[in-house]
């Protein structure tokens, strides 16, 4: 792993426009997976799940199976996550545990979404929804496996190709509310794109970060880890490398240092920025 970690930054997926492309202008790139066979024993479906954030502080237990596993691919869960969207268990609000200290964050008085990281370590916890009258509560279970998922949200034009013969919709199904449209066999089969530029920006959920981004990429990493599956909270860190002398970051951030790992979350909607690494 001492190959991909040498003077290099890991940049979040939160460079990914709303079509879902990364900008600006294209070309294929190929992604390495590592870690990728690492998985925890425990399986979803079988009832109860407790989930800890990386420092230990936040912890997360549910009685119950989920009503639905879920892969949301829309541009605020990649922005958010860092990753390619939201994993996440859906369950009765009153169904989920939450002990330790959490902080929110509302896009706009008018989104359905509060997104919820822990205080400390910053890791992608939860998504709860600000309406009383929606008992929902979507768990994000990343740091779990292997799991079952039921469908693809939001499959417009994913940034990773997914083989799995799982239903994959443009929006949401009609059961929740969307046109039930299935994504196309093009979109469904589509590669990575990478920027073909020399000099590009990437910004968060909130867009008060930005990261100004000059030269090619080294690799491009979906790493499936511990670490990065806690604290996305989803399948792991997607994430292109540049050396650090590449990267400028504006706006306020937070860090976190996991071992040798530095992480990086956006200070108001804490977001998963990027990973530096010793």
């Amino acid at each position: 792993r001492s190959d991909f970690r040498s003077n290099a930054m890991f940049w979040g997926a939160c460079c990914l426009n709303e079509h879902g492309a990364l900008q600006p202008g294209c070309e294929d790139h190929e992604v390495t997976h590592i870690y990728e066979w690492q998985l925890t024993e425990q399986v979803v479906d079988e009832g109860g799940i407790e989930i800890t954030c990386l420092c230990g502080d936040v912890k997360l237990r549910t009685d119950c199976s989920p009503s639905k596993k879920l892969l949301c691919h829309c541009e605020d869960c990649r922005r958010w996550t860092g990753s390619v969207g939201q994993l996440a268990a859906w369950y009765e609000r009153s169904q989920v545990h939450i002990t330790g200290e959490l902080v929110s964050f509302r896009k706009s008085s008018g989104s359905q979404r509060f997104r919820k990281n822990c205080a400390k370590c910053n890791c992608c916890i939860a998504t709860d929804h600000p309406d009383p009258a929606v008992s929902l509560m979507e768990v994000c279970i990343g740091s779990l496996g292997p799991i079952e998922l039921d469908a693809h949200l939001f499959f417009r034009q994913p940034i990773i190709e997914f083989k799995d013969k799982v239903q994959k919709f443009t929006d949401l199904p009609k059961v929740l509310g969307g046109s039930g449209q299935a994504a196309a066999a093009e979109v469904q089969n589509a590669a990575m794109a990478m920027p073909a530029a020399n000099k590009f920006e990437a910004r968060c959920l909130c867009r008060s970060v930005t990261l100004t981004i000059t030269g090619r990429p080294t690799r491009t990493v979906l790493c499936h880890c511990m670490e990065c599956r806690r604290w996305t909270g989803s399948i792991g860190h997607m994430a292109v490398m540049f050396p650090k002398k590449n990267v400028e970051i504006s706006g306020g951030v937070v860090t976190f240092k996991d071992g040798k790992t530095k992480r990086t979350n956006c200070a108001q909607c804490f977001s998963c920025i990027m990973a530096m690494h010793e």
